[in-house]
């Protein structure tokens, strides 16, 4: 839009909730930053954009600022790059030489602010159809796990993750978040746990106790996308990190089918390490008395 690269580019963070009295509705939860956050960049990017056209059209005699393009720092006439106007002479010119511009230009600033708006549907109760959220994510886990029968320890020997999350504004980092979400579903599903004793007390008060998947519990993984744009947002992103919460019903589902041979437990939680698995094994039954099958 500005035709500059990122490293022209500089980020102030900030979350200044005094002055701001919004700022913490923001961040990148819910799977929202590439929507919202990149959303409101892309309207404010437009916004700069066009002012710089229109100052420029108007010091370069363009005319038009149509015919006023934006590349390399630079804003030129189209039919003639020569003619340029480096983006500090535009900052400039808008902050310490503006006296004589024309009336037109009153509202350029370049200093400009965008609110985005998403996209949203009052629910249809007749339906049951609406768009309640902002986003929404989509991956497909699967995995392949292999129980030991007399200790009831879990391997996790493939895995494979598919995700959507729309247009894809940087691999690396998609791909690194699936990595992490299905790390953090590993460990809900087979090692993370606060265990308490019958007067209360914590028995995982630390780390040593807590286990936290690491690189070794990680199993090796296949990673694949679709990229469908999003009609709602103005990159076409979707929401992303949300989908990791499919790698739990993942390694659950898969240690449904193993366990079948010995005698179908009914894994009835979404957390099982491997002293739960070895009382599935050891007593298939209890977990099986603990469903009742309705016929309405």
């Amino acid at each position: 839009i500005l035709g500059v690269s990122p490293d022209a580019i500089h980020v102030r963070p900030g979350h200044d909730s005094y002055w701001n009295s919004h700022a913490g509705f923001s961040g990148t939860y819910a799977s929202q930053f590439a929507v919202t956050g990149l959303g409101a960049v892309k309207g404010a990017t437009d916004m700069l954009a066009d002012q710089i056209k229109r100052l420029a059209a108007v010091i370069l005699g363009a005319g038009d600022p149509a015919a006023i393009e934006l590349a390399e720092g630079h804003a030129r006439v189209r039919d003639n790059p020569e003619a340029a106007l480096p983006f500090m002479a535009c900052g400039a010119i808008i902050n310490a030489n503006n006296a004589g511009l024309p009336p037109e230009l009153d509202d350029v600033t370049l200093n400009c602010r965008y609110v985005f708006r998403p996209h949203f549907e009052v629910p249809d109760k007749e339906r049951n159809f609406g768009n309640l959220t902002l986003t929404y994510a989509t991956q497909i886990h699967a995995c392949v796990i292999e129980v030991d029968r007399e200790t009831g320890v879990t391997e996790i020997v493939d895995y494979a993750a598919v995700d959507d999350c729309g247009t894809r504004i940087h691999p690396q980092i998609v791909e690194g978040q699936v990595h992490g979400a299905t790390a953090q579903a590993l460990g809900a599903a087979m090692h993370e746990a606060f265990v308490y004793d019958e007067d209360g007390n914590l028995l995982t008060p630390n780390f040593y106790d807590y286990h936290v998947p690491h690189a070794l519990d990680m199993p090796p993984m296949k990673n694949g996308y679709i990229e469908s744009p999003s009609p709602f947002s103005p990159l076409g992103a979707k929401g992303m990190g949300e989908g990791g919460g499919a790698g739990i019903h993942a390694v659950c589902a898969a240690l449904q089918d193993a366990l079948r041979v010995a005698g179908r437990p009914i894994v009835d939680t979404s957390h099982n390490p491997y002293h739960r698995v070895w009382q599935l094994l050891r007593d298939p039954e209890a977990t099986r008395r603990l469903v009742r099958v309705e016929q309405r």
